[in-house]
């Protein structure tokens, strides 16, 4: 059984017909329960030792927590398997909801949705569980939606869909943590002399590389940039 924690970054670039930067992201965090508890331990020490309480998140980055948030990104680079993180890519400005989701910009969300989750899932023989932060929809079935649509086309191996408070699902606030870091460096948008940057900079010397699209067989970090057709 495989737990799914995803995460969503800049998705207002999707209905913005003045976009402040390029790319939406969608992320997803992948592990077992086993390694679910061990992380979830292992993060409540590093709270302890580093005195860092609330929520994980990208946008609570600071000078005075930087350790802290290299030590997460240390539990992440702990083993070469488990967690796996991967994201999808969508280019805002190639994005045309009226020829593809009848002008439906939610729809087109949930369809990026579905390919962050789809392609992993049918490449492996398992069952999973989806969580997704707590968000507001105009059509309160698009979790429902989205899960039957998954369950169709993987044959029964997606058990449930769930929207979780981010506030109470410490795999959700990591999930944010790197799809955030993420989003940062795609966008190109943060200075250069931040503490973010400079945890990106670290990242990316763990990583071996800097964050960028990679091959879908790619298991630790991949980020999936979509082929769209067309555009605005």
């Amino acid at each position: 059984m495989i737990e799914i924690y995803c995460d969503e970054s800049r998705q207002d670039l999707l209905t913005s017909s003045n976009p402040t930067s390029v790319y939406t992201l969608i992320g997803s965090l992948w592990m077992t329960k086993e390694i679910r508890l061990d992380m979830a331990r292992r993060m409540y020490a590093l709270r302890e030792e580093y005195k860092v309480w609330g929520e994980i998140k990208w946008s609570k980055v600071s000078p005075s927590k930087i350790e802290f948030y290299k030590s997460l990104i240390a539990l992440f680079f702990d083993s070469q398997k488990m967690p796996y993180f991967r994201c999808i890519l969508i280019d805002s400005k190639k994005v045309d909801n009226e020829k593809y989701n009848s002008g439906d910009c939610e729809l087109g969300f949930y369809k990026f949705y579905y390919q962050v989750l789809y392609h992993w899932i049918n490449e492996n023989p398992i069952n999973c569980r989806v969580f997704c932060d707590i968000k507001e929809n105009k059509d309160k079935n698009r979790l429902k939606t989205l899960h039957r649509t998954l369950q169709y086309t993987s044959n029964g191996r997606v058990e449930a869909v769930q929207a979780l408070r981010s506030s109470d699902t410490p795999m959700l606030q990591f999930c944010d943590f790197l799809l955030g870091m993420a989003s940062a460096r795609l966008n190109n948008s943060v200075a250069q002399c931040s503490a973010k940057f400079a945890l990106i900079e670290y990242f990316e010397k763990q990583l071996g590389m800097k964050i960028s699209p990679t091959n879908k067989n790619v298991r630790k970090y991949n980020v999936f940039r979509i082929k769209l057709r067309g555009g605005k």
